[in-house]
């Protein structure tokens, strides 16, 4: 994989645990700086998955609707959320310890792309936070054609950050320029097209003004997820760079 080699499998054991911190070992610190910053990489991946079940919790409490499951959901997001935050603070003192240890500047870049894309993706969180907030404004009072492209633009972000953690963990260029050039474009299409159909429903008077501005906060906050996303897909091509130059 380059500088950094971290396809030992830990990553693919650890997914059904979400509530832990699972890979950041404190003896690695001392045996392996390689096995260390691999270690770091396996944890982002790991707070990848839970930020992709964030987004499907966030998917059932809009799309498959029940104001007696919304309670149960939220303390399901927000135990997810909770990790997440424990997760970046853990990637950020872990990769604290390695730096003061000494690395090169190779492997430095590394993991400071790392620790960065740990950034984005602890946003990204916050992001989905606002998006579930707002989940009662679907079933009460947006129409059904803000519903359908919600649910549009939901999808595509989604796939923005799949495709950025799948780059990411194999390193591919391919999928790190698919979101970049492709999928983050196609975001910002759809804002921008949502967001005018939603002022033609304005001028129409087919929906609220003052409650309709709750779909212009749900586009607004999915393109951030996309721009995100789009910074994680920057850190895979960073670092496939670097390891072309050793």
């Amino acid at each position: 994989i380059g500088i950094i080699d971290a396809d030992d499998g830990r990553h693919q054991q650890g997914i059904d645990k979400p509530e832990d911190v699972m890979y950041l070992d404190p003896t690695l610190l001392n045996v392996s700086t390689a096995s260390a910053v691999a270690a770091v990489k396996d944890e982002l991946l790991h707070m990848g998955d839970i930020i992709g079940r964030m987004f499907d919790v966030t998917r059932e409490a809009f799309f498959e609707y029940d104001a007696a499951k919304l309670e149960e959901r939220r303390k399901k997001f927000d135990s997810l959320e909770d990790s997440v935050n424990k997760i970046t603070r853990a990637i950020s003192e872990y990769a604290s310890e390695i730096w003061q240890r000494g690395v090169s500047d190779e492997v430095s870049t590394v993991l400071g792309c790392y620790v960065n894309a740990s950034l984005d993706l602890e946003r990204i969180g916050d992001r989905i936070e606002n998006l579930i907030e707002r989940c009662d404004a679907m079933d009460h009072y947006l129409s059904a054609e803000a519903v359908g492209e919600f649910q549009d633009m939901y999808d595509t972000t989604n796939k923005a950050l799949t495709t950025a953690m799948t780059s990411m963990e194999k390193e591919s260029a391919e999928d790190a320029y698919e979101v970049i050039k492709n999928i983050e474009r196609r975001i910002d299409n759809q804002e921008r097209n949502y967001r005018r159909n939603h002022i033609d429903r304005l001028n129409k008077g087919e929906c609220d003004p003052e409650k309709g501005v709750n779909f212009i906060t749900l586009l607004s906050n999915l393109e951030r997820i996309g721009d995100h996303s789009n910074n994680v897909a920057g850190y895979t091509l960073d670092i496939i760079a670097l390891n072309r130059k050793v």
